[in-house]
């Protein structure tokens, strides 16, 4: 039997069953405060890990959506680096961020958050390193994205389905890309994402420490965690 990938960075079941997902696209739907943020940075960090060179690129909502989300995400992001930088030095490899003299400054962080100035590298050797770069969801800057996607509170994107449809077609032309999207319920039952996510009618979830798979009327495979199985 087949060895399951540990992550570098421990999480809780339901993180780690994600983590463990090959697919090259997957959907989380996740309660409130279960850590969809922190469970998309991990990942990030596990994708520069594996490929010399490699490019995330993470699409933060609070970047848009005011004080609260920023500075949640901001401290989230101080937190990250940390263990990023640890879990690096402990592989003789060196991580370097554009907001280094300002980590320890929350405020400052949050600034440059704000502005999409932050990005993580991650140096395999003194010339090659991989990195994850922070930005606001904007359909009008998406074909400079060419990366993996991680997508951050999709259902709080303004211009959702622009967003979505600008990254499919370089989605489709790379196909060692992938994409990870997470969101709580959207609030507006309106939001593009509402309809994404709908389950097939009558489908039953059981409590589950590590969440539940299924695919959804728009053919998405969905990983849910509610409050429960949370």
């Amino acid at each position: 039997m087949a060895k399951k990938r540990q992550p570098l960075i421990p999480g809780r079941p339901y993180q780690d069953e994600a983590f463990r997902v090959i697919l090259r696209r997957l959907f989380f739907l996740w309660a409130r405060q279960q850590g969809k943020s922190y469970e998309l940075a991990r990942q990030s960090f596990n994708q520069m890990m594996k490929t010399p060179g490699r490019l995330v690129t993470f699409i933060s909502a609070s970047v848009v959506l005011g004080a609260e989300l920023l500075r949640k995400d901001a401290a989230l992001w101080q937190t990250m680096i940390a263990k990023m930088r640890t879990i690096a030095t402990a592989r003789e490899m060196q991580l370097t961020t554009s907001v280094d003299e300002i980590l320890d400054d929350l405020d400052a962080l949050m600034d440059m958050f704000e502005h999409s100035k932050l990005e993580v590298r991650l140096w395999h050797d003194r010339t090659t390193c991989s990195r994850t770069r922070v930005i606001a969801p904007n359909p009008d800057t998406a074909v400079s994205w060419t990366a993996d996607i991680f997508g951050d509170e999709i259902g709080r994107w303004p211009n959702c389905q622009d967003v979505l449809e600008a990254i499919v077609p370089f989605m489709r032309s790379n196909p060692d890309l992938i994409m990870r999207l997470a969101t709580t319920p959207p609030p507006d039952d309106k939001h593009y994402t509402f309809e994404l996510f709908q389950p097939p009618a009558g489908l039953v979830f059981p409590v589950n420490p590590k969440g539940n798979f299924y695919r959804s009327d728009s053919r998405i495979m969905v990983h849910r965690v509610d409050i429960d199985d949370g």
